[in-house]
């Protein structure tokens, strides 16, 4: 799952790159039906795009 944000996330920045700023971008992220596990999912989600922001400002 982590790669598969992480691409999505260099395609949006070459899309940036490129002047391709019209078109809307999002991605579904679908592990199960059951909200806690979203939840779960989506906090473990979360902090690793702060650990990825951190690691590009620096």
């Amino acid at each position: 799952m982590y790669e598969a944000i992480a691409y999505f996330l260099l395609f949006n920045a070459i899309r940036d790159l490129r002047g391709d700023y019209t078109e809307h971008r999002s991605m579904m992220i679908h592990v199960s039906r059951f909200t806690d596990v979203q939840n779960r999912i989506a906090e473990a989600v979360n902090e690793w795009l702060v650990q990825v922001k951190s690691d590009v400002q620096n």
